[in-house]
């Protein structure tokens, strides 16, 4: 028997039966030292995705099919496609995932997001600038949703919005009464 590494049998996986081949997300270079508790290699099975939580109201915009982009904190965007959405969920997640439907994105082949890793969703098309303010400052009542803005020192007046979506804590809207500047109350 020649000299060499070798690697036990009881090192192997199996894996389950997929759709299609796994893919390999990373994988340790020749000559390299792994740990103990180290792997050599991370596959994966199935289709790569993204699970975001949208209101209500944005969800019924968001069709099976819809193109988004997709981006992780200091990454290249890239497009994705809407797989599913999912029921009604009354109940917020522990993980902080407000009431909505969960909305399914499959990325594409080769996509260099990895399980467990944070990413911006962007439903719809990228289009010019719009007003936004801090999604906590947004408030409903029978005539709709609305915003206080600051009139003078201890007055504040109702201003008409029509909300077009949210991410990131900011919510973009359309309203004739607000302008650039002006001071929204985001405090109940």
């Amino acid at each position: 028997m020649a000299g060499g590494t070798f690697v036990r049998l009881s090192e192997f996986a199996s894996l389950p039966p997929s759709d299609g081949a796994p893919l390999v997300r990373a994988i340790s270079p020749v000559g390299a030292l792994l740990e103990p508790d180290g792997s050599f290699a991370d596959l994966s099975l199935g289709t790569s995705f993204v699970n975001v939580r949208a209101s209500v109201r944005e969800a019924d915009q968001i069709a099976v099919g819809d193109t988004v982009s997709v981006q992780a904190p200091g990454g290249a965007a890239e497009s994705a496609v809407v797989a599913g959405v999912g029921a009604f969920q009354s109940k917020g997640t522990e993980a902080g995932r407000p009431p909505g439907k969960d909305i399914r994105v499959e990325l594409p082949k080769g996509s260099p997001l990895v399980a467990g890793q944070l990413a911006s969703v962007v439903f719809g098309s990228t289009s010019d600038p719009l007003t936004a303010v801090p999604t906590l400052a947004i408030r409903s009542d029978p005539d709709g949703d609305y915003v206080l803005r600051r009139g003078n020192l201890t007055e504040m007046q109702r201003i008409p919005v029509v909300v077009l979506r949210n991410a990131n804590g900011w919510t973009a809207l359309k309203s004739d009464g607000l302008t650039i500047g002006d001071e929204v109350l985001v405090s109940p």
